[in-house]
């Protein structure tokens, strides 16, 4: 007997788990599958060995894979089992991925092309250039009003490399959303560090996506990763009536200080009303005081500090009110978070919201062995640590390689399900 790769659809979007079979192959023989693309200028390869069951017929999706880059039933094995500590450089990030899918039997070989895509071809790309605005929104070509997410980047600013908020945004506008991956600084004529960044900048960007296309129920959800996942929170608090939901990803519910290329003690990160948020104030530890992790700085001691040495004003005054938002609120934390610990930072969120009675539901999806860097989509890889572009400094993001890759996926599906309903209602 022979077998031949058989594909289910010639192109699947990103964030689809494997969609192939590989059918004719003797029951019982060992069957090598293994997936090879470009990322960048980097080759990738992947590989996952089967027992063939008695039909003759190996589905990747749901069959164990006994070696390999990875083992179990997993269903985007193929894509994520990429052990790989540091970001890819891709500058085209969101360009299709051309995945070479080879199989190989006792005394044969199979193989095909399968093009993984992280934008569907019908989504128009409008490039944002209007007064202050900068980023780039993705409309779906849909009739009829559309659900509409704002999409903000973290400490890093800009719109992101590979699975960064642009391709948040890219995908999910091919899943049926009008989505803004909208920066606020570190990109083109923006302030180059998270220094006083006004709100009102946002409510903007709201305001500008609304005119685009027709919005569901007139309010947008926002989505924020980090410090953005802080800033989504500090949103929904302040703009209750233009934002009907809030995905936080390793949030914060304190509001920390400004970020820059030198120490900035004293600086606010936000303002409103011309006004510095105020943020929590205090140091944290010595940067030679920090444990490394493969030689990356594991930040979340130095949080963690200064949130034991806070006062109880201080932490009540720099907790963000989420009790007034004006839509469901989803947090998302990695218990392994190597930056800051997002799973206490996120709970401060929930402690709040009970405390004062908010009227919204409030959701915290906590993840074992994931780290700070899970939060991307699902099918792309996720890297465990990076030099932060502000600060220069080698950073940890925690999690492990399995950890990380079962939170994208879990997390990702949470986050498509969670717009949904809430915008089919706002």
């Amino acid at each position: 007997m022979s077998g031949a790769v058989v594909l289910e659809r010639p192109v699947v979007l990103v964030d689809e788990p494997v969609s192939f079979i590989v059918r004719g192959c003797e029951p019982g023989e060992i069957v090598s599958i293994s997936a090879t693309w470009d990322i960048g200028d980097e080759t990738v390869r992947t590989e996952g060995r089967f027992v063939t069951p008695a039909d003759g017929v190996v589905d990747p999706a749901h069959h164990e894979s006994i070696a390999g880059t990875y083992v179990g039933v997993e269903p985007h094995g193929l894509w994520w089992s990429i052990d790989r500590q540091h970001p890819f450089e891709e500058l085209d990030v969101l360009a299709p991925w051309t995945v070479l899918i080879a199989a190989t039997g006792r005394e044969w070989e199979s193989s095909t092309q399968l093009t993984r895509v992280k934008l569907d071809p019908t989504v128009r790309q409008v490039p944002l250039h209007a007064g202050r605005l900068r980023g780039v929104a993705f409309l779906p070509d849909v009739v009829g009003p559309i659900p509409s997410v704002v999409v903000l980047s973290g400490s890093g600013g800009g719109l992101g490399g590979l699975g960064g908020v642009r391709s948040i945004a890219a995908l999910l506008a091919s899943h049926g959303f009008a989505a803004l991956a909208l920066a606020y600084f570190r990109y083109e004529d923006l302030p180059s560090e998270l220094v006083e960044i006004p709100l009102e900048y946002f409510a903007e960007g709201i305001a500008w996506l609304k005119r685009q296309t027709s919005i569901s129920g007139d309010r947008v959800a926002v989505v924020g990763t980090s410090r953005g996942g802080e800033l989504a929170l500090l949103l929904g608090s302040v703009y209750p009536d233009d934002i009907a939901a809030v995905v936080a990803k390793v949030p914060s519910a304190i509001v920390w200080g400004a970020i820059g290329t030198q120490p900035r003690p004293h600086a606010s990160a936000w303002t409103l009303d011309g006004r510095p948020v105020a943020p929590l104030s205090g140091e944290g530890l010595d940067r030679h005081d920090l444990p490394l992790r493969d030689g990356a700085i594991v930040l979340t001691p130095s949080f963690e500090a200064r949130l034991a040495a806070a006062s109880a004003d201080d932490l009540a005054q720099a907790t963000i009110p989420v009790e007034r938002s004006g839509g469901p609120i989803l947090l998302l934390s990695g218990e392994d978070d190597a930056m800051w610990p997002s799973v206490a930072l996120a709970e401060i969120a929930v402690e709040r919201a009970a405390a004062q009675g908010a009227v919204q539901p409030i959701r915290h999806l906590r993840y074992r062995d994931a780290g700070h860097n899970f939060t991307t989509a699902a099918g792309f890889p996720v890297a465990r640590a990076s030099v932060h572009p502000l600060s220069g400094e080698y950073y940890s993001y925690g999690g492990s390689l399995l950890g990380n890759a079962h939170a994208s996926v879990s997390s990702w599906g949470e986050i498509l399900e969670f717009l949904q309903n809430s915008l089919s209602t706002a």
